[in-house]
């Protein structure tokens, strides 16, 4: 629901990771960083 509510709306925060692009959601991560991040857990399992 909250999703769909900011869905609409562009943050002004940026991203807490890189620092450069606008954060997407409330985790306060960009897409590019939330990506990454999701691959590295995945990497971090296989070993």
């Amino acid at each position: 629901m909250t999703e769909a509510i900011l869905e609409g709306k562009k943050l002004n925060a940026k991203c807490t990771k890189c620092k450069k692009r606008d954060a997407t959601k409330e985790d306060g991560l960009c897409d590019n960083c939330r990506f990454m991040l999701t691959l590295e857990k995945i990497i971090d399992r296989q070993e």
